[in-house]
């Protein structure tokens, strides 16, 4: 079973003025991180406008994320989708593009009941041999992968880690108590990582890490997220 650990940052996609992918900034800024040390990269998240580009823009990043990185870390994409067909096409489709893993959202149409967000999951991850990491933001997309809930996709194999993002630091203790090691679980906000880390999370889904630094700072980004990957 894939096991994910470390610092996996949400690349943001580069955009030219007047729209269109800006593919050899992005692939620049993804060469950055993996110069920088980090342990996996996340392209297309939410906030790196997966919801806003086609599907040819999609598999565009994709490939060229799967390009610049050159098998150095795991490449995973996001998945938004509204339905579980669309869902499971992509997934599909993301494996032959080269992705590594996905981060899969809940639907983004529909909020979800227990019984239907484990039927989402277990059928998106039929759909391809990826490894996926459960997205869990309720604050933003209604829907809680609570430990009941991930209790019940415990038999999948393909589902190895959940991204936390509930803003409740005692969720990862509930997770743990519930599952024990059954599922990686990465922080998803920044400025809880010192408290996750604290209590056992194995990584973190980054934002801040998509910041540029000076030439002065490259050394010391780098020991750092060495550090913080040791530690996770």
């Amino acid at each position: 079973m894939t096991v994910w650990k470390g610092v996996f940052p949400a690349v943001t996609t580069k955009m030219n003025q007047d729209g269109k992918i800006d593919l050899a900034a992005t692939q620049s800024s993804l060469n950055r991180l993996v110069e920088n040390g980090v342990s996996g990269v996340v392209v297309l998240p939410m906030l790196g406008e997966n919801a806003s580009l086609g599907a040819t823009e999609r598999e565009t990043v994709i490939r060229a994320a799967v390009e610049a990185v050159a098998g150095r870390v795991p490449v995973l994409s996001g998945l938004a989708e509204i339905t579980l067909e669309t869902a499971k096409a992509h997934a599909h489709a993301y494996e032959g593009f080269g992705a590594q893993g996905l981060m899969v959202f809940p639907s983004l149409g529909y909020k979800t009941d227990p019984r239907e967000t484990v039927a989402w999951y277990k059928g998106i991850a039929g759909a391809s041999a990826l490894p996926i990491m459960i997205y869990n933001n309720p604050i933003a997309y209604g829907v809680d992968v609570t430990p009941a809930i991930l209790k019940e996709l415990a038999d999948t194999p393909e589902i190895v880690c959940v991204k936390e993002e509930t803003g409740d630091i005692r969720r990862v203790t509930d997770t743990y108590i519930e599952l024990g090691d059954r599922f990686s679980v990465f922080c998803g906000v920044d400025d809880l990582i010192v408290e996750s880390a604290a209590l056992g999370v194995t990584g973190w889904v980054s934002g801040m890490t998509n910041g540029e630094t000076t030439e002065p700072a490259r050394h010391q980004t780098k020991t750092w997220n060495a550090k913080t990957r040791s530690a996770l």
